[in-house]
């Protein structure tokens, strides 16, 4: 999870940090960003409201 997403530096940790997982689990990004069917290289990214409200 992170504060807002939009700062490349930011999207870039908070992706790498996924893909060094090796396994076959949904990869999520939770943010306070008003965002709307957003992928990064397979993981999604979420509004954690929307996230919260499913």
């Amino acid at each position: 999870m992170t504060r807002s997403i939009l700062d490349e530096k930011v999207e870039e940790r908070e992706k790498n940090s996924l893909l060094d997982i090796k396994d076959n689990y949904k990869k999520v990004i939770l943010t306070m960003d008003r965002v709307k069917n957003k992928q990064i290289e397979g993981i999604e990214v979420i509004n954690i409201i929307d996230f919260l409200l499913k």
